[in-house]
């Protein structure tokens, strides 16, 4: 399971809480949606 936001904050966020609710595979993207289009990654509007 993987959580994405703007900008990565509130996915690291919602990533441990779920690590802490046990969900150890828990991940999210590092720089957030911002990152992933920066780094010219698909995006489909």
């Amino acid at each position: 399971m993987g959580a994405i936001c703007d900008e990565g904050y509130a996915s690291s966020l919602a990533a441990v809480s779920l690590r802490r609710l046990g969900l150890h595979r828990a991940t999210d993207l590092v720089g957030g949606f911002q990152a992933w289009r920066a780094a010219g990654l698909p995006v489909v509007r």
